[in-house]
């Protein structure tokens, strides 16, 4: 129980502490008895402090919070050291709420963009061997065709899936769709081109993972089992130039 409650709410090493004390240990904490109420109360705070619980636990004392600040928790929950105020998406107006707004490009120059993601697509067994009978045509119809124009659609609205991302004019969306029978693999590549001022690696990995969310739609009815990842595989322009996965130049 203790590693399906830590990879469902990702837990810090504070967090994994607190649910760990309640596991083995006394005041009827154990797997069969259940989390003491002082152990599930340290959870619910530390998940309230992450935004994941209700932060009330079984008991409201003001004495038992207290006494926990300060204990490895930090209190942004993202960003290290950084307040609201400092940071360039999400910030606090002052009064305690919290505002969103995108980053202003308007002073930087256009230049050249480009970018490719890469989606890998893991078959079952059962879709490997349609797609080796029917070179990838299912009842449905042609699947890679379908992924292709997915994946240029996708990326083409990738400002409305994603809400600080800028509205970006693309020059150019491409995607490869490649069957790998061997290894019951289809790679996906989509590469984005932009003259702008920001990047364009948003749009291609939606592109990607959007053609890959297709190509899933389309053999879900043949086998559920399939899954996929999708990452950044180049870079050029703006502050960084990535190769292969990897930042290999720029700030």
């Amino acid at each position: 129980m203790n590693q399906e409650r830590e990879e469902l709410f990702g837990f810090d090493e504070g967090e994994k502490a607190a649910w760990g004390a309640g596991v083995g240990g006394g005041g009827g904490g154990g797997e069969g008895g259940g989390m003491s109420k002082e152990d599930m109360d340290r959870v619910n705070y530390l998940l309230s402090r992450r935004g994941k619980g209700s932060g009330k636990g079984t008991d409201n004392s003001a004495a038992f919070y207290e006494s926990f600040d300060g204990q490895g928790v930090n209190e942004v929950g993202v960003g290290g050291d950084k307040g609201l105020a400092d940071m360039t998406h999400i910030a606090s107006d002052g009064s305690g709420n919290t505002t969103f707004k995108m980053v202003d490009t308007s002073p930087k120059s256009s230049t050249p963009r480009i970018a490719t993601a890469e989606a890998k697509v893991l078959l079952p067994e059962a879709v490997n061997e349609v797609f080796l009978t029917g070179g990838g045509r299912t009842a449905k119809g042609n699947v890679f065709d379908v992924s292709r124009l997915a994946g240029i659609m996708g990326a083409k609205r990738t400002s409305d899936l994603i809400p600080l991302c800028h509205n970006i004019y693309l020059d150019k969306v491409d995607v490869k769709v490649t069957y790998v029978q061997e290894v019951g693999t289809v790679l996906i590549k989509c590469t984005s081109v932009t003259v702008g001022k920001t990047g364009v690696e948003m749009e291609a990995l939606t592109g990607a993972s959007v053609a890959a969310l297709a190509l899933i739609d389309m053999v879900k009815g043949i086998s559920p089992e399939v899954t996929y990842t999708v990452r950044l595989l180049e870079k050029e322009g703006g502050k960084r130039l990535v190769r292969d996965g990897k930042v290999v130049g720029g700030v």
